[in-house]
């Protein structure tokens, strides 16, 4: 008999795909997040606006990236942060991905991060941070809003990855 093989979510697996995938993990969040943002405008065909960046300075230590996509269930916000290997993306060659690991790239270069999901005048903002080594998330706000659909990803604290990598930051503020 033929069984298939299993990839369990430990905190040894997990340290391997948050610490151990990118070989320059700040542009590599950078690159993973933007891409997302654009194919997010792509689903909701709304490519005539551009997302919004806000890179790490001395004055302002976060990093976020806000689209104006769809935004996500909680069902959706599920499957996509909280399952490698699997994306929305395959079979659709409009986007670029589909491997199921951009979403979970923070992690890469923070112990925790923020998802804000507008969609249709409410806002969920979810808490992810690892427990024991695997990832978990809770739901820290929900409200009404009048903001756009869309996604935004939002990491506190990056002072620290802001002094190691000034220039590229500056770099690409210039763009």
């Amino acid at each position: 008999m033929k069984r298939t093989f299993e990839i369990a979510a430990t905190s040894a697996a997990f340290d391997i795909l948050a610490n151990k995938l990118y070989s320059n993990p700040r542009l590599a969040v950078l690159r993973e997040l933007c891409t997302n943002a654009n194919d997010a405008h792509i689903v909701a065909n709304n490519l005539d606006r551009n997302f919004v960046l806000h890179i790490p300075t001395a004055d302002s230590p976060f990093f976020s990236i806000r689209d104006f996509g769809p935004g996500l269930t909680v069902d959706e916000f599920e499957l996509i942060y909280f399952n490698f290997f699997v994306s929305t993306k395959q079979g659709d060659d409009s986007q670029t991905g589909n491997f199921g690991l951009g979403a979970k790239s923070p992690f890469a270069c923070a112990n925790s991060f923020k998802v804000s999901s507008y969609q249709k005048g409410k806002r969920v903002t979810y808490q992810l941070e690892p427990e024991d080594g695997v990832p978990t998330y809770e739901i820290v706000e929900e409200a009404e809003t009048l903001e756009p659909d869309g996604l935004e990803i939002f990491i506190d604290d990056w002072k620290d990855e802001y002094k190691r990598d000034m220039y590229l930051w500056k770099k690409i503020a210039m763009n």
